[in-house]
């Protein structure tokens, strides 16, 4: 449904919408995610269908899309892959991947890098397709204790935009393993970008990669043939509908607070982006670019994203390097990232800028003033 430059989609199981996306008129331009209804007002037929596939973590790919072919029968005419991905059990943004409202809101799973290019996506975030009402800490627990013995949990996916997919089921797996900070696996279906066919070969285009049908094991090709669909539901009435809806079956909530420390120990959206598009790392064309000067800043910030997220003790030295030249774009970035980081160097450097900055950059004094008062001995237990 599109009105006013605004494009309104919902992924819709049967006739009940599980999510409701929102955009504008431009391609790169923000989405919004909203909670739908919840899968929890889907049939129990088609439930099980779903419940069925998710948490096959032995099969081989081949087989497991014989299984999930039901599921697959209620999916648009197209294209198809089936694989197995590890999921952060997040929003891509540093919060529970339960942080979705039933208003659309702007998000982090399409990562606008602002002064950075659109990075395409992958897979690597979730979506819930029910509501943090119905999440029972009892079968969290049981999962965790599976979790803790380092048991495959499981979930099954689908592919929406950007780096988020929707969790189809596997919603108390994804809790669980959020709580003990693993990713989540999921049985994942992706819509290929593009299918090319010539007169001697398919070609399948998932994100950058090109796929040659006749590379694959013949097995691993499937065509299903969906049965003939009931008329389309009334995609209005969904999409308003579903911002209104509010269950009134409620269970015991899991921990937020929990849930929301454990989410930082996964990357966000915006690093998974930065790495996707840094390129090369070495130290030469670190050295170019911080010589090319400010024209050069988007990709000095993806390259020390890609570092801070990769472990790399260079982010250290790079993040002093930005601090300490004409890098006012990077500069926010560069100081949060220095204020992890306990070193007498480091200390120095936040010393020094305030004694230089003078009041100048407000923000930037902030966490200088935060760091050292962390630091200082009176201030210590």
């Amino acid at each position: 449904m599109k009105a006013n430059g605004v494009t309104k989609l919902a992924l819709v199981l049967r006739d009940t919408p599980l999510l409701v996306t929102q955009s504008d008129w431009c391609p790169p331009c923000e989405k919004r995610f909203a909670l739908g209804w919840g899968r929890n007002q889907v049939d129990e037929e088609t439930l099980a269908l779903v419940r069925n596939a998710s948490s096959n973590m032995e099969a081989p790919t081949d087989v497991l899309v014989e299984q999930l072919s039901p599921v697959l029968c209620l999916l648009e005419e197209g294209v198809y892959l089936v694989s197995r991905v590890p999921h952060s059990p997040t929003n891509g943004a540093g919060k529970p991947f339960w942080e979705l409202s039933t208003e659309p809101r702007p998000d982090g799973y399409v990562a606008d890098l602002g002064h950075l290019e659109l990075a395409e996506g992958y897979p690597a975030f979730l979506l819930p397709t029910q509501s943090f009402e119905h999440c029972n800490p009892d079968r969290v627990d049981q999962y965790r204790e599976l979790a803790s013995q380092g048991q495959p949990l499981g979930g099954l996916a689908l592919w929406i935009d950007g780096f988020g997919s929707a969790l189809l089921d596997g919603h108390h797996r994804a809790t669980a393993a959020l709580l003990e900070k693993v990713p989540l696996t999921c049985i994942t279906i992706m819509s290929a970008t593009e299918v090319e066919v010539g007169d001697d070969e398919t070609v399948v285009r998932l994100w950058d990669a090109r796929i040659r049908c006749s590379k694959l094991p013949p097995r691993a090709i499937r065509a299903i043939e969906a049965p003939l669909r009931a008329d389309a539901p009334n995609l209005p009435r969904v999409l308003e509908g579903a911002a209104g809806y509010r269950s009134s079956e409620v269970h015991a909530s899991c921990d937020p607070s929990a849930m929301t420390a454990a989410a930082a120990a996964f990357p966000t959206v915006r690093v998974l982006a930065a790495c996707s598009v840094a390129g090369e790392l070495n130290d030469q064309r670190i050295d170019e670019l911080m010589a090319a000067g400010e024209s050069r800043a988007p990709e000095l910030w993806a390259i020390l994203q890609a570092l801070i997220a990769s472990s790399d003790p260079r982010a250290t030295a790079l993040a002093l390097r930005i601090g300490e030249g004409h890098w006012p774009d990077l500069w926010t970035d560069a100081f949060r990232y220095l204020a992890t980081v306990r070193t007498e160097q480091v200390e120095d450097f936040f010393i020094q800028f305030l004694i230089r900055d003078d009041g100048l950059h407000p923000r930037l004094q902030a966490i200088a003033d935060k760091y050292l008062a962390r630091n200082d001995p009176r201030n210590r237990d």
